[in-house]
C-alpha cells in the first residue's frame, strides 16, 4: 500500500503544480505565440530594408523564444509520458505472484494512470510537443501570409 500512497502523493503534487502554473503557462503560451508572429513580421521588414543587424537580432530572439516554448512543451510531454509509463510498468509486473493487498494496490495505480497528468495553459490547451508543432505551423502560416502580402 506504500506504493499507492506514494503514487497518490505524486498525483497530488502534479495537480498542485498544474493548478499553480496554469495561468503562467497561458500567458507564456499566448504571449510567446504572438511575439513570435510579430518578430517574423519584423524579420521580413528588415529583410526588405536590407538591415542585416536587425535581421540577425530578430532571428536570435526568434530562436530564443522558440526554444523557450519548446522547453515548456517538452516538460508537459514528459509529464504525460512518465505518468503513462507508471501504469504500463505496473501492467508488466507479475502481479499474480504478489500478495493480494499489493496486487490490489497495483490495480489502483493502473486505474489512476489511465488518465495521464497534463499541464494546461489556462485549461484551454494542453502543453505537449504536439501543441508546440501546432504553434510552429500557425506561426509559419502567418509568416507565409505576411510574406505574400508584403512582397506583392
Amino acid at each position: 500500500m506504500e506504493i499507492v500512497q506514494r503514487h497518490t502523493k505524486i498525483l497530488k503534487f502534479s495537480a498542485k503544480f498544474e493548478m499553480i502554473l496554469q495561468e503562467v503557462c497561458l500567458f507564456e503560451f499566448i504571449g510567446t505565440t504572438f511575439v513570435i508572429c510579430l518578430i517574423e513580421y519584423y524579420c521580413i521588414t528588415d529583410w526588405q530594408q536590407d538591415n542585416k543587424f536587425g535581421l540577425i537580432t530578430y532571428s536570435v530572439v526568434l530562436v530564443s523564444l522558440t526554444f523557450n516554448m519548446y522547453l515548456w512543451c517538452y516538460i508537459g510531454d514528459l509529464l504525460i509520458e512518465k505518468s503513462t509509463s507508471i501504469g504500463e510498468s505496473c501492467c508488466m509486473i507479475d502481479w499474480y505472484r504478489l500478495p493480494a493487498k499489493t496486487a490490489q494496490g497495483l490495480v489502483l495505480i493502473i486505474a489512476m494512470s489511465n488518465t495521464p497528468m497534463k499541464i494546461s495553459a489556462g485549461k484551454i490547451v494542453y502543453i505537449s510537443l504536439s501543441t508546440f508543432g501546432n504553434v510552429l505551423k500557425s506561426s509559419f502560416a502567418y509568416f507565409s501570409f505576411v510574406r505574400n502580402t508584403l512582397m506583392e
